[in-house]
């Protein structure tokens, strides 16, 4: 069976379920433009430099981020073992998106909304301590297109909600 990103290991490792974001979040201008400047010595020397990045360039970025991920959803839904099953993987502006149904008589979504910190501390620990190539792979690839991961969890009697964020930066 193909390897999901982190799922079964890190829901497993952190009882958690995977996440959600906003599509308002979504690039609404054809062109933003990047300053960087160029600093030296001699403050008359620096200089400023202009990079445009066209819309087809935010969105074949994008493509290329949804592809990515949404190649795992056929191999859903997925038992994770625990009363876990992952049943959806989507992208959302800059997020890919986790969710995973709870059985609720093994996990409590309420007791995982009472310790958000220490669900997250497992996840970023079990993501840090990972040696699994895909999990690996799939870190580097959010951190080199910035794309954050949300974990969802859904309980599958109470429809109650319980999500993590895990932003670039913390990967």
């Amino acid at each position: 069976m193909k390897k999901l990103l982190f799922v079964p290991f890190l829901l497993l490792a952190s009882l958690m379920i995977i996440g959600c974001g906003d599509d308002s979040k979504k690039s609404k201008t054809s062109h933003e433009t990047i300053e960087s400047e160029e600093i030296s010595d001699n403050p008359k020397k620096s200089k400023k430099n202009h990079k445009t990045i066209k819309s087809e360039e935010i969105d074949n970025e994008a493509n290329e981020i949804e592809e990515y991920f949404l190649s795992e959803k056929k191999s859903l839904p997925l038992n994770a073992g625990y009363g876990i099953t992952i049943v959806d993987i989507r992208v959302v502006g800059n997020d890919v998106i986790y969710d995973a149904e709870c059985d609720e008589s093994l996990i409590s979504i309420d007791a995982l909304k009472e310790n958000r910190s220490g669900v997250k501390e497992g996840i970023l620990s079990a993501l840090e301590d990972n040696n699994d190539p895909k999990t690996v792979q799939d870190v580097k690839f959010c951190k080199e297109h910035e794309v954050g991961i949300v974990y969802r969890y859904i309980g599958k009697t109470s429809r109650n909600t319980f999500e993590v964020r895990v932003s670039p930066s913390e990967l």
